[in-house]
Protein backbone atom coordinates (compact mmCIF):
# COMPACT_ATOMS: atom_id res chain seq x y z
CA UNK A 1 0.00 0.00 0.00
CA UNK A 2 0.92 3.25 -0.55
CA UNK A 3 -0.28 6.16 1.62
CA UNK A 4 -0.21 9.79 2.02
CA UNK A 5 -0.18 11.49 5.55
CA UNK A 6 -0.70 15.09 5.97
CA UNK A 7 0.32 16.78 9.31
CA UNK A 8 -0.53 20.14 9.28
CA UNK A 9 -0.52 20.42 13.56
CA UNK A 10 2.08 18.91 16.55
CA UNK A 11 -0.37 16.99 17.60
CA UNK A 12 -0.63 15.47 14.57
CA UNK A 13 3.09 14.23 14.68
CA UNK A 14 2.08 12.19 17.58
CA UNK A 15 -1.22 10.78 16.08
CA UNK A 16 0.27 9.52 13.00
CA UNK A 17 3.72 8.50 14.36
CA UNK A 18 2.32 5.09 15.43
CA UNK A 19 0.09 4.57 12.16
CA UNK A 20 3.65 5.46 10.48
CA UNK A 21 5.43 3.24 11.79
CA UNK A 22 2.92 -0.03 11.87
CA UNK A 23 2.81 1.16 8.25
CA UNK A 24 6.86 1.69 7.51
CA UNK A 25 7.29 -1.84 9.62
CA UNK A 26 5.52 -3.88 7.06
CA UNK A 27 6.79 -2.81 4.19
CA UNK A 28 4.64 0.25 3.03
CA UNK A 29 5.54 2.99 1.03
CA UNK A 30 4.59 6.09 3.19
CA UNK A 31 5.16 9.48 2.26
CA UNK A 32 4.54 12.46 4.99
CA UNK A 33 4.09 15.96 3.99
CA UNK A 34 4.18 18.65 6.69
CA UNK A 35 3.17 22.21 7.51
CA UNK A 36 6.03 24.54 9.48
CA UNK A 37 3.68 24.92 12.66
CA UNK A 38 4.99 25.65 16.26
CA UNK A 39 6.97 22.29 16.70
CA UNK A 40 5.25 19.92 14.04
CA UNK A 41 8.90 19.94 11.77
CA UNK A 42 10.99 19.23 14.88
CA UNK A 43 8.56 16.73 16.43
CA UNK A 44 9.17 15.24 13.18
CA UNK A 45 12.70 14.83 12.74
CA UNK A 46 12.70 13.48 16.75
CA UNK A 47 10.76 10.69 15.69
CA UNK A 48 13.22 9.75 12.78
CA UNK A 49 10.20 10.46 10.47
CA UNK A 50 11.04 11.63 6.61
CA UNK A 51 8.73 14.44 6.00
CA UNK A 52 8.70 17.07 3.11
CA UNK A 53 7.29 20.55 3.66
CA UNK A 54 5.11 21.88 0.40
CA UNK A 55 5.23 25.36 1.88
CA UNK A 56 6.64 28.23 4.10
CA UNK A 57 4.41 30.01 6.63
CA UNK A 58 2.32 32.67 5.73
CA UNK A 59 2.16 35.12 8.48
CA UNK A 60 0.10 37.80 6.49
CA UNK A 61 -3.98 37.06 5.22
CA UNK A 62 -2.25 36.97 1.39
CA UNK A 63 0.55 35.23 2.85
CA UNK A 64 -1.75 32.25 4.42
CA UNK A 65 -3.69 32.33 1.37
CA UNK A 66 -0.08 31.69 -0.67
CA UNK A 67 0.58 29.38 1.64
CA UNK A 68 -2.65 26.91 1.28
CA UNK A 69 -2.57 27.44 -2.37
CA UNK A 70 0.68 25.91 -2.61
CA UNK A 71 0.53 23.43 -0.19
CA UNK A 72 -2.32 22.02 -2.17
CA UNK A 73 -0.31 22.16 -5.60
CA UNK A 74 2.63 20.59 -4.40
CA UNK A 75 0.89 18.15 -2.81
CA UNK A 76 -1.67 17.04 -5.58
CA UNK A 77 1.92 16.96 -7.59
CA UNK A 78 3.42 14.69 -4.86
CA UNK A 79 0.62 12.53 -4.80
CA UNK A 80 0.25 12.34 -8.95
CA UNK A 81 3.81 10.67 -8.43
CA UNK A 82 3.61 8.88 -5.75
CA UNK A 83 -0.05 7.32 -6.87
CA UNK A 84 -1.11 6.61 -2.86
CA UNK A 85 -4.28 4.27 -1.93
CA UNK A 86 -4.90 6.06 0.88
CA UNK A 87 -4.30 10.11 1.83
CA UNK A 88 -5.25 11.02 5.53
CA UNK A 89 -5.11 14.24 7.51
CA UNK A 90 -7.11 16.65 8.76
CA UNK A 91 -6.84 19.51 6.22
CA UNK A 92 -9.75 19.55 3.25
CA UNK A 93 -6.48 19.40 0.83
CA UNK A 94 -5.59 15.85 1.93
CA UNK A 95 -9.31 15.12 0.75
CA UNK A 96 -9.51 17.04 -2.54
CA UNK A 97 -5.75 15.49 -3.44
CA UNK A 98 -7.30 12.40 -2.92
CA UNK A 99 -9.98 12.75 -4.55
CA UNK A 100 -7.94 13.86 -7.86
CA UNK A 101 -5.71 10.94 -7.83
CA UNK A 102 -8.75 7.91 -7.13
CA UNK A 103 -7.49 7.39 -3.78
CA UNK A 104 -9.02 6.80 -0.24
CA UNK A 105 -8.77 9.84 2.09
CA UNK A 106 -9.39 9.78 5.72
CA UNK A 107 -10.01 12.80 7.64
CA UNK A 108 -8.45 12.01 11.15
CA UNK A 109 -10.58 13.30 14.50
CA UNK A 110 -8.46 15.28 16.67
CA UNK A 111 -9.39 16.26 19.82
CA UNK A 112 -9.53 19.76 21.17
CA UNK A 113 -7.08 19.58 24.13
CA UNK A 114 -7.98 22.94 25.16
CA UNK A 115 -12.44 22.08 25.05
CA UNK A 116 -11.76 18.63 25.79
CA UNK A 117 -14.20 17.91 23.00
CA UNK A 118 -13.67 16.14 19.56
CA UNK A 119 -13.68 18.13 16.54
CA UNK A 120 -13.71 16.66 12.85
CA UNK A 121 -12.10 18.34 10.37
CA UNK A 122 -14.67 19.12 7.62
CA UNK A 123 -12.75 18.17 4.63
CA UNK A 124 -15.02 15.97 2.52
CA UNK A 125 -13.10 12.56 3.27
CA UNK A 126 -14.63 9.42 2.25
CA UNK A 127 -14.23 8.30 5.96
CA UNK A 128 -13.92 10.25 9.30
CA UNK A 129 -11.59 8.33 12.07
CA UNK A 130 -10.01 8.02 15.02
CA UNK A 131 -6.31 6.50 15.13
CA UNK A 132 -7.29 3.57 16.82
CA UNK A 133 -9.95 2.96 13.36
CA UNK A 134 -6.97 2.65 10.44
CA UNK A 135 -5.07 -0.69 11.04
CA UNK A 136 -1.67 -1.75 8.75
CA UNK A 137 -3.64 -2.81 6.25
CA UNK A 138 -5.18 0.72 5.50
CA UNK A 139 -9.05 0.03 6.21
CA UNK A 140 -10.90 2.05 7.71
CA UNK A 141 -13.41 1.05 10.46
CA UNK A 142 -15.86 3.21 10.72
Amino acid sequence: MRALIDVTHPSLAHVFRPVWAAWSAEGHECAVVARDKDVTLELLRAFGIPHVVLAGVGRTQLGRARELLAREARMLSLARRLRPHLVIGTSAHAARVAFCVGAKSAAQRVLSAAAGKGIVARSGGDRIVSGSRINVNGDLHA
